[in-house]
Parts: structure tokens; C-alpha cells; sequence
């Protein structure tokens, strides 16, 4: 963790990749003699960000419909990320393309080289690894920060599981239990990392949603009881980015981001809606810690085949936004209304909200487009540059 007290996360998610020319009308990473261009161009273009990261975040689907090879030139690449980014922690999870559930021939156990291959995974440690195999979730403890990962393909292989994800209800009390266990110390926040999405997303094909993960109600409400700090989902599987906030009984929700995928050429019904990507979460531990829930900042860096990678400027996960903002939009309306109360000038310029600046730079990109609405409602006109406000003025 930097000295500002900030916990930066690398989200990764929905690699896909490919060996060979198999299945390459699915992916831009693809894979020959061990080396991919568009995974050399993607760590180029992040070296270039001269960031530093505590922990590069993978929700899965390394690989793409089991191809042999795939996984294992997926996850070294994973490995090479973070040893070029030096990057010290590694979290991640199998995600339904991972598990050889598709395919019959010579196949016995879905997770078979999951579990057996190297550099292990999901995590470097054998314990960590054992737990994780044989009860589907696993525990990570950490100086600043904790994490539960799940593997919520696990049951992939069975009947019509394939179709969705699932934590089973004795899992969710297993974590539950541990949480409320001294074990399980309160950290500044906690991070929950699954592959499947934990509610339903009919909007994304605008379509009934049957990929949900099943039994993650019962997982969340687990979380919530066992009172032990804000937390953070992390997701992928839909590649349809977007942070939203869970269904609660608290008024401090747990923040949930759902990863675009890296990767993955995107079918027809999200062509027009996203593209690929990747994300800088920042999350500020101060304030993090003085208001009970997650907050934080995001940068979302896009992928396309005219521009290569470069800030995004799609408008569901814009280049720069927030979560968690302390303030709702419409508490931020009306202290810009009284700012404008104590002042004799038509206009308010950025150094007039500095006191409010924060606030408004942790707003969800819903919030900050409810926050724009809002002001035009009561009479004001806003100058924006992405999620910034650079003028109010009277409209």
C-alpha cells in the first residue's frame, strides 16, 4: 500500500486465450510458439502507465472452452504480469471456460489440471490450494487487506450446471462461520472474487438472465451478518462492465465491480455497448475506514482495433469515476445551491468546489450523471470533462 494510504488493484478478467489458430475467431490472444503480440503490446502499454500495484486481480475464464494448453499459456502469462509489473499478489479464480467440462474424451474429473498444473493455482500455496479444491472457496489473509475467493464453476460438469454459476448453501455457511471467526480479523476492506455474476443481469442482453450464480444471495447475506468490515466484489463472466451496489439491508452497501473482458472478441448484442478492457481500482483506505464501506476511484483503459489500448471512452465505465462517494448527488446538489448562495458570481469555477471535490470524484458514473441531472433541475448548467466538473454556472 502506497504511502496515501491507497490500495490500487489490476483487474484482468476474461482473458480467453488461445493457442494456436483454434477457436481464434473467439479471442484477440492468441497464442504461437509461446507468444502472444496483443498480450506484448498490453504489458508494454501498462508498463507505460508507471503505476504501482499491490495485487493483480483475475476473474477467470484464463482460458477459452478448455482447449488444451489454453490455461496453462493463459495463467503463465498472469504470472509473467505480475512479475514484470512487480506486482506482489496474485488473486485469482477458475471461471466456467477453465474447467474441461465441455469436453468428453479422456476427461474424468472437469478440475484435473486446474489443480495439477504449474505454476500452481489458484494461489502459490499448498494449503491455500488444498482448501480451495476441496471446499471451492478460499480464505486469503493479508496485512491490509482480506479476500475470499470461490469457485463458482465447481460444479460444472453436472447435469445443467454449465448454464450458471453456484455456491452452494454449505459453502456460504462455511465462509459465514470463518468470517465471524477470530480468524477472520477486521481489515480496513475485503474483497470477494468470483467469476460468476452474484445477481441477475437481464439488461445486458435485455433477455431473461439464467447465468446468475445461484445460492449468491444467501453468500452476501452471510457477509453482511458477520459485521466485519465494507467489502468489494469482483466479477466477470458477462463482460459487461459496470460498478453497481448490492442488494442490502445495510445503508452501506457492498460495492460490486463487474470486469469487461480483456480480450474475448465480444458477441453481437455487447459490440455497441462496450469493448475490451482493463481497470486501476484505487481504493482509499482513510476514508474507506471512516465511513464503512468501500470507496474509491477506477480507471477504465479500452481496447479497439483502430486506436489499439488507450483511455476508455465508452460511457458505461468511463476513462475516470468512482464508488462509495460519501454524499449522494443530490447532498452534492444542494451544497453546490448554497455555494452559490455565498457568492455574488454567475459561475462556480473547480476551485470552488474543492470541498466538495472528493465527493463528487467518488460518485459512480450513475450518480455523477444524477448528480449533472439534478443540478439542471434546480436552474444550474455544468461543464464537464469526464467525471470532472470543471463549471456551474446559472442556467
Amino acid at each position: 500500500m502506497n504511502k496515501n494510504r491507497k490500495l490500487r488493484l489490476l483487474v484482468m478478467s476474461d482473458l480467453h486465450a488461445v493457442v494456436n489458430t483454434d477457436y481464434s475467431d473467439d479471442t484477440h490472444l492468441v497464442f504461437k510458439s509461446d507468444s502472444s503480440e496483443f498480450a506484448d503490446a498490453l504489458l508494454d502499454y501498462i508498463k507505460d502507465l508507471n503505476e504501482d500495484f499491490d495485487l493483480l486481480v483475475c476473474p477467470g475464464d484464463i482460458a477459452n472452452k478448455a482447449q488444451p494448453g489454453s490455461f496453462l499459456q493463459g495463467w503463465k502469462t498472469l504470472n509473467k504480469f505480475a512479475e514484470e509489473l512487480k506486482i506482489p499478489e496474485l488473486i485469482c479464480v477458475p471461471g466456467n471456460h477453465d474447467h474441461e467440462s465441455r469436453r468428453n474424451e479422456g476427461v474424468f474429473d472437469p478440475k484435473h489440471k486446474l489443480q495439477f498444473c504449474e505454476p500452481r493455482f489458484p494461489r502459490n500455496n499448498f494449503d491455500e490450494c488444498t482448501h480451495f479444491w476441496a471446499w471451492h472457496w478460499c480464505p486469503i489473509i493479508n496485512e491490509d487487506y482480506n479476500a475470499v475467493i470461490i469457485n463458482s464453476s465447481a460444479y460444472h460438469g453436472f447435469y445443467d450446471e454449465n448454464d450458471h454459476g453456484r455456491v452452494a448453501i454449505e459453502v456460504s455457511k462455511q465462509i459465514g462461520d470463518f468470517i465471524k471467526s477470530d480468524k477472520f480479523q477486521e481489515k480496513p476492506i475485503n474483497f470477494l472474487l468470483c467469476h460468476h455474476h452474484p445477481s441477475r443481469m437481464d439488461y445486458v442482453d435485455e433477455d431473461y438472465d439464467f447465468e446468475v450464480m445461484d445460492g449468491a444471495a444467501q453468500l452476501i447475506r452471510k457477509i453482511e451478518d458477520s459485521d466485519k468490515g465494507p467489502w468489494m466484489i469482483i466479477h466477470g463472466h458477462k463482460h459487461f462492465p459496470e460498478i453497481r451496489y448490492s442488494q442490502s439491508q445495510s445503508v452501506e452497501p457492498i460495492v460490486a465491480l463487474s470486469a469487461g473482458s480483456v480480450s474475448a472478441k465480444l458477441h453481437p448484442a455487447l459490440m455497441n455497448k462496450t469493448s475490451n478492457q482493463f481497470y486501476i481500482i484505487s481504493v482509499d483506505i482513510e476514508k474507506t475506514e471512516k465511513y464503512g464501506k468501500a470507496i474509491g476511484e477506477f480507471e477504465t483503459h479500452e481496447w479497439t482495433l483502430k486506436e489499439g489500448w488507450h483511455p476508455s471512452k465508452s460511457e458505461n465505465l468511463p476513462a475516470k469515476g468512482g464508488f462509495g462517494s460519501p454524499s449522494s448527488p443530490q447532498e452534492i446538489a444542494n451544497q453546490i445551491k448554497n455555494l452559490f448562495a455565498s457568492k455574488s458570481e454567475p459561475f462556480l469555477e473547480q476551485s470552488d468546489l474543492s470541498g466538495i471535490s472528493s465527493d463528487i470524484a467518488y460518485l459512480s458514473p450513475t450518480d455523477f450523471k444524477r448528480l449533472i441531472s439534478k443540478l439542471e433541475k434546480i436552474g444550474f448548467a455544468t461543464e464537464t470533462v469526464g467525471s470532472e466538473i470543471i463549471q456551474v454556472g446559472k442556467s
